[in-house]
């Protein structure tokens, strides 16, 4: 009864080269960036102030002073949630909001995304579901929902 110790390293395709399958979809997410979510990372989170002065002319400066709060995280690894908030000092109101779930469907991605706010005490809510194929040669087959709500009753 012999056995080998040696350990066997996955062969990925004849001659030791890549598999084209791999190599194609490398290549797709290098050209796409945007179109490819990583949902390997578990998380992240980013906080950014942004100050500006601009003057035009004889104008008074107008000034910017805002705080951005911006993150995602992944519940598992085919769930990922993500959200955009932020906070404007000189209107002294929340900046736009974004809150959104993407769904990793094996072949297909499902993305929810949901815009509560809209800033600057804009009553204007909207969202948007989209259902896409992940094969690049099929990226324009997809279905799409948007809709925006206005509130327009006071509080």
């Amino acid at each position: 009864f012999n056995k080998d110790k040696r350990k066997k390293e996955p062969v990925s395709s004849i001659g030791g080269e890549e598999d084209p399958a791999k190599e194609a979809m490398r290549r797709f997410v290098a050209a796409n960036p945007l179109a490819y979510v990583d949902f390997s990372i578990p998380w992240s989170m980013n906080v950014s102030f942004n100050y500006s002065l601009n003057r035009q002319g004889l104008a008074d400066p107008q000034t910017v002073a805002a705080l951005q709060l911006t993150g995602d995280f992944s519940l598992t690894q085919k769930w990922k949630f993500n959200f955009n908030t932020g906070y404007d000092f000189r209107f002294k109101a929340t900046t736009l909001t974004t809150i959104g779930v993407i769904r990793d469907l094996h072949c297909w991605d499902m993305s929810f995304n949901w815009t509560p706010i809209a800033g600057n005490n804009n009553r204007q809510s909207q969202y948007s579901f989209t259902l896409n194929v992940r094969s690049a040669l099929l990226s324009d087959l997809k279905l799409s929902r948007r809709r925006v709500y206005y509130d327009v009753g006071g509080f």
